[in-house]
């Protein structure tokens, strides 16, 4: 099949995008890739494994995705890219990755009487909830709730395939009287490359790393409050944060009031390349997402990345992720919110190197045999499969 990707950034550079072009590449499928961008970039672009199309959005129509279900600017700036790709180019299905541009898709599915599939990166509509730009007074005015949501049950009808990012997504979308048969569970698994990294932990601390985006939804304001707790019997246990956001100063300040600051390390943004060397110093990575509907239904690349290296997890009780690490044995979960769990769950992993050793065996041994690209991606050609011949 002649496959038609949009995506609502730059190509290639997001993981999961790449990795389903290399693989439906790889499955015998023509990839084409309509990508919007803010940068000077070819226009037209011959890769290895897919043909790139390119268009430059405008700050004020970027920013005005977010009302897109209530003013056209930003559908009439996508209609527009399809149609000059249209011209020269035929193909037999549009893969719209992530909600917003579904109805786009929709719209030339019935044009050209070509397939949908709507790759559901995240819960979408939930996520837009918790967001900052969408609470503030501007932001409720542009996006309302009820509207994604209803949009999304009525996209997800209207496409002929939907890619859910995990198990739970799948069964959320079950919930809202979506067919279970075209629901297709493909997770962010990493590709196995058997990389290993040289340990060089210091043997007089005992350091728990997070590595990410920074808000207030990423909880790490508990493990801060969790590290005050545990710091009355263990001094040698201390936090790296590693990333960058709109929160770090508010974490900065409650570290400080609780008498923390000495044991937690603030590195800012660093480059994907650099963090390497945080991880051989860590003894155990954190996820401590606030539960949400949104986190309940996530499949976070970092677990997967610890995972593959050997690190044992500390993970906040989110269900899909506290579902993977309870499977697989990579490490605890802890009751998101709750300082004292955290401090608990943290005591049965830092008092034991044999399970700290263990955790990290079972971890890249799931990666080899299940959590792995080449066994997720089945999903994906067999999504191809089943919608070229119906």
């Amino acid at each position: 099949m002649v496959i038609l990707m949009l995506l609502e950034h730059d190509f290639p550079g997001d993981v999961r995008v790449d990795k389903e072009v290399q693989s439906l590449f790889e499955a015998g499928h023509r990839i084409i890739v309509a990508s919007s961008t803010s940068k000077d970039l070819p226009r037209v672009e011959k890769a290895t494994n897919c043909t790139i199309y390119r268009k430059k959005i405008s700050p004020f129509i970027l920013k005005s995705s977010v009302g897109a279900l209530k003013f056209p600017f930003y559908f009439n700036f996508w209609r527009s890219f399809i149609n000059e790709i249209a011209i020269t180019e035929k193909f037999d299905a549009i893969h719209v990755h992530d909600l917003p541009l579904a109805r786009v898709g929709f719209e030339f599915k019935h044009k050209l009487g070509v397939k949908l599939v709507i790759d559901l990166h995240e819960n979408y509509p939930a996520l837009l909830e918790i967001s900052q730009h969408t609470n503030t007074f501007i932001g409720k005015l542009l996006s309302s709730k009820k509207q994604w949501r209803n949009y999304e049950v009525e996209m997800a009808n209207k496409a002929d395939a939907l890619i859910a990012v995990v198990q739970e997504m799948k069964e959320r979308l079950c919930n809202l009287k979506i067919d279970a048969n075209k629901i297709y569970v493909l997770e962010n698994t990493p590709i196995v490359d058997n990389k290993t990294i040289e340990k060089n932990v210091n043997s007089d601390f005992l350091t728990l790393t997070y590595i990410g985006g920074i808000t207030e939804a990423r909880g790490l304001q508990y493990i801060i409050k969790g590290m005050a707790l545990l710091s009355e019997s263990h001094k040698n246990v201390r936090l790296w944060i590693v990333g960058d956001g709109k929160y770090l100063k508010d974490l900065k300040i409650l570290s400080s009031n609780l008498g923390v600051d000495n044991l937690v390390t603030f590195f800012g943004k660093v480059k994907s390349s650099e963090t390497v060397a945080f991880l051989a110093q860590t003894d155990i990575a954190l996820i401590p997402h606030v539960r949400s509907e949104q986190s309940d239904n996530s499949s976070p690349n970092k677990l997967y990345e610890y995972m593959s290296v050997g690190l044992p997890v500390m993970v906040s009780n989110c269900t899909s992720v506290e579902r993977v690490v309870k499977e697989t044995g990579v490490g605890f979960s802890y009751i998101h919110d709750s300082p004292a769990d955290f401090k608990e769950q943290l005591l049965k992993i830092i008092n034991n190197r044999e399970v700290q050793t263990a955790c990290g065996e079972n971890g890249k041994r799931f990666i080899l045999t299940k959590y792995n690209w080449n066994y997720s991606s089945r999903e994906l050609i067999r999504l191809y499969s089943d919608i070229s011949i119906s």
